[in-house]
C-alpha cells in the first residue's frame, strides 16, 4: 500500500479518539532487530545515531514518503516503519517536539531512545520499480518478536 498524501492519517486509523497522532520512523530491519534484542532503539536516521544527532527523526504518515525518497532511495538494506503513538512516548517521560526539518515543515523529533514496547505496528517498507516508496500493512502481533535471519522486516 502506498503512503497516503492526505494529512488525515494523523489520527489513529482505528478511529479510537483516545489515541494521539501517530509518529512513524523509518528503520533498517537490522537496527530494529537489534533494538528488539537489546530493548532500546537508538538510530536517529540513516547513518546517524541518537547520540550523534540528539534526537530520533520521526514523521507523520503523510510526511514519510518524501523523506524516504530523499534519504533512503539508494539504500539496499531491508526497511521497515515503526509506528508509535505520540502520547505513549510522552507518558514515558520522553519529549516529542515538532521541529522544522529544514524545509519549513514541522516533524516530530523524539528526544530519547525508542522503547520497543512503544511500537504498536511494524510495517515492511520498500521502493517499487519506479522508485516510489511503499509501506506494507501493519503486522503488530509480530512487532516485538525477535527476528529470524532473512525473515523480512518481521519474524
Amino acid at each position: 500500500m502506498a503512503l497516503p498524501t492526505d494529512p488525515t492519517p494523523l489520527a489513529d486509523p482505528s478511529g479510537d479518539p483516545s489515541r494521539t497522532p501517530a509518529v512513524w520512523h523509518l528503520a533498517h530491519r537490522s537496527d530494529w532487530q537489534a533494538a528488539v534484542t537489546s530493548g532500546s532503539y537508538r538510530t536517529s536516521t540513516r547513518g546517524a545515531s541518537l547520540d550523534e544527532v540528539g534526537f530520533i527523526h520521526g514523521s507523520r504518515p503523510h510526511q514519510l514518503a518524501p523523506v524516504a525518497e530523499l534519504v533512503y532511495a539508494d539504500d539496499d538494506q531491508d526497511l521497515c516503519v515503526l509506528v508509535m503513538d505520540e502520547q505513549t512516548i510522552r507518558s514515558s517521560g520522553v519529549d516529542v517536539r515538532e521541529e522544522d526539518g529544514g524545509d519549513g515543515e514541522l516533524y516530530p523529533h523524539i528526544y530519547g531512545p525508542i522503547d520497543p514496547a512503544w511500537v504498536r505496528d511494524v510495517r515492511a517498507a520498500w521502493f517499487d520499480s519506479a522508485g516510489r516508496f511503499t509501506v506494507g500493512e501493519p503486522e503488530i502481533e509480530l512487532a516485538r518478536q525477535p527476528l529470524e535471519p532473512d525473515a523480512g522486516c518481521l519474524a
